[in-house]
């Protein structure tokens, strides 16, 4: 399974090489990639990000829950 941190490098790389790329379909293009039900996934469809520098922060967060996680285990 992915990492958060490597799906959000990944991602952001991507939506960069695209020119004019449009704010509402990139931050719907990012939720719909994440694994459905998960944390991040549930709290982008209930409280919408209208930026992508938005989404990122949230993302962020979730990323040193993860990485934490890890870290403990």
């Amino acid at each position: 399974m992915e990492s958060l941190r490597s799906y959000l490098e990944r991602f952001t790389k991507e939506k960069m090489s695209i020119s004019n790329c449009d704010t509402t379909t990139a931050v719907e293009a990012y939720r719909q990639g994440l694994f459905f039900k998960t944390g991040l996934y549930e709290e982008l469809t209930m409280y919408p990000c209208y930026s992508f520098d938005d989404a990122q922060v949230k993302t962020l967060a979730y990323i040193r829950l993860e990485e934490d996680g890890n870290f403990n285990n």
